[in-house]
């Protein structure tokens, strides 16, 4: 799988055998280990009960003068139905540097059904972009900016969206009983139900990349991953499992810009030590952006508080 900065994005129905997903995360999953996210059947959305515990919401300042992915804000330039929103990277990465985003329509919520009845990713990605302003796709985001966008059109559109996620205690008391047969091994395991998970923001921060000696991509111009990238490197090991090598090439020629990402990945294919060297610390530098979601739960057992990363999924749309 591709690396880029953000967790996996679940697609898969509810009830099937594994989790579908954008390829890639492995670095951003390394950060946010412990996500066990079941998700309610769709039209099953069950009301926390009382003593459960919910986590608030959390509007973490942002670094830029942007403002937070809570502030909803009508677009005064457009309709009243638009609303606009900053995004992780700060739109460093784009042509366009302002996006507005409407509610859900019946038109985009039946993409977004096909994408969770398909576990196809390009259904989703059509849908956000037939709510995006501008005549912006949402194929062209990166990664991050594009998982930023899912939680503001679920804020945006959905404002009662009750989940709930099983929660693995790491409470050492409580291991040690369960090691020493006092108690049963089950009780580790306890799901906690949840509206809104705690969100943290983490913008792209440009003088990052002044730190890093760039002369020898001088002949190359410079992007970031995409969802366009995500989706054809999915697409193109379809039914086949890439190879180490594919991982390494293809990972690389996602930062460049210009031509197909095959024609990217001949480019890498034929560049020197110095040239991928400094490709690496470039990718490394650009994925400082993006949006993490967290739950805060109590065990029931034994009182131990663990905080535990929450994927997004496209049933919590459904």
């Amino acid at each position: 799988m591709i690396n880029h900065p953000t967790k996996s994005i679940v697609l898969k129905p509810q009830g099937a055998s594994e989790q579908w997903g954008f390829p890639g995360a492995e670095e951003m999953a390394s950060q946010q280990q412990g996500s066990n996210e079941t998700l309610l059947p769709p039209g099953q959305h069950a009301i926390p009960k009382a003593g459960t515990e919910t986590a608030p919401t959390e509007v973490v300042e942002s670094k830029t003068k942007a403002y937070s992915i809570h502030d909803l804000r009508p677009d005064e330039e457009r309709s009243a139905e638009f609303y606009s929103t900053n995004l992780p990277s700060g739109f460093h990465f784009y042509d366009f540097k302002e996006l507005s985003v409407r509610k859900v329509t019946g038109r985009v919520q039946a993409k977004f059904s096909r994408a969770g009845a398909d576990g196809n990713a390009r259904h989703l990605v059509e849908g956000v972009s037939a709510l995006l302003g501008n005549g912006i796709s949402a194929f062209d985001l990166s990664a991050a900016d594009f998982r930023w966008l899912l939680h503001f059109i679920l804020l945006l559109s959905y404002p009662q969206s009750p989940r709930r996620i099983t929660v693995t205690c790491d409470g050492e008391k409580h291991n040690d009983m369960v090691a020493s047969g006092e108690m049963p091994e089950s009780s580790l395991r306890q799901v906690h139900n949840f509206d809104r998970p705690t969100l943290k923001e983490t913008f792209f921060d440009p003088a990052s990349l002044d730190a890093i000696d760039l002369t020898p991509l001088k002949a190359h111009n410079l992007g970031v991953y995409t969802m366009r990238d995500s989706i054809d490197f999915e697409e193109m090991f379809a039914g086949q499992e890439p190879t180490a090598e594919d991982i390494f090439i293809y990972d690389l020629a996602a930062y460049l810009k210009g031509g197909t990402l095959e024609e990217r990945a001949d480019k890498v294919r034929d560049m020197s030590v110095p040239e991928f060297k400094a490709l690496e610390l470039y990718r490394a530098a650009v994925q400082q952006h993006g949006i993490r979601s967290t739950i805060k739960s109590v065990c029931k057992e034994c009182g131990t508080e663990t905080v535990t990363d929450v994927t997004i999924s496209v049933q919590d749309f459904l």
